[in-house]
């Protein structure tokens, strides 16, 4: 998709309704990836996803040291999970810092649903919402900071490169 529209500025996908568990989505957080990289003026996402991070970090090597495989969005992004489930709200932040160093915002709809369900009798669900938005708060708070130290280390590593004695 992200090949086909180069030139695209505004993804919004099953963000505005909460699908749940019964319904969890195939896409992944590393499908941000190929948006960023393929989309250079893409600024707004709202993309339900898997944002498991689980496992990741094994397979890097010193040619692909980074989580985004090296990609980097050229522009400020504006991204919206929708009801996306979280586990490690480190890695998850880590990640996206590391594709979009200069991230926004960071939306989703558990704030919605943390309202919605203090009407139902659904104390479970109404624990698991919290858990979540606390979890995307982390990452959004995270994210600008983690950004930052990225945009100072490719700064660096330019600067590195560029003052190298030439032989």
């Amino acid at each position: 998709m992200a090949t086909a529209w180069p030139r695209l500025r505004i993804l919004t996908l099953g963000i505005l309704v909460g699908w749940g568990a019964r319904h969890p989505p195939r896409a992944t957080i590393r499908g941000l990836i190929p948006l960023v990289e393929h989309c250079p003026d893409i600024s707004d996402i709202g993309y339900r996803m898997r944002a498991d991070v689980t496992g990741w970090g094994t397979s890097r090597t010193v040619d692909r040291p980074l989580a985004g495989d090296g990609v980097m969005a050229r522009h400020p992004i504006r991204l919206n999970v929708g009801d996306s489930r979280i586990h490690n709200a480190i890695k998850v932040a880590s990640f996206l810092s590391d594709i979009s160093p200069q991230v926004l915002s960071i939306h989703s709809l558990w704030n919605c649903t943390i309202h919605i369900l203090l009407d139902d009798d659904d104390e479970e669900d109404e624990v698991e919402a919290e858990e979540m938005l606390r979890k995307w708060d982390l990452v959004a708070h995270y994210v600008p900071h983690f950004g930052m130290v990225r945009m100072q280390e490719r700064i660096f590593a330019l600067t590195q490169v560029t003052s190298l004695p030439v032989h």
